[in-house]
């Protein structure tokens, strides 16, 4: 059973890093979706999202609270598009 600090990465090759408690993901964490290249990261708490940010490769970001690992309630949408020179 995962408990503490690690890395799992899951067979569609999406990862979470961060926290575990008895199996589950809790805490602060990290979720990587492989397939899109969308991230949410933030507090978990019995392995879902309670609050944090979730990141999508266009340069948006949803920053706020969460249900069932989606935005739900209280947030506000970015858009942090920077061009390197």
């Amino acid at each position: 059973m995962r408990h503490g600090e690690g890395v799992f990465t899951y067979l569609n090759k999406d990862v979470y890093s961060g926290w575990f408690k008895y199996g589950k993901k809790e805490g602060n964490g990290t979720y990587i979706f492989n397939d899109t290249g969308m991230r949410i990261q933030g507090t978990w708490q019995n392995s879902e999202c309670t609050f944090g940010e979730w990141i999508f490769p266009n340069g948006k970001v949803y920053k706020g609270s969460f249900k069932n690992n989606k935005p739900d309630g209280k947030g506000t949408f970015l858009n942090y598009s920077i061009e390197l020179f």
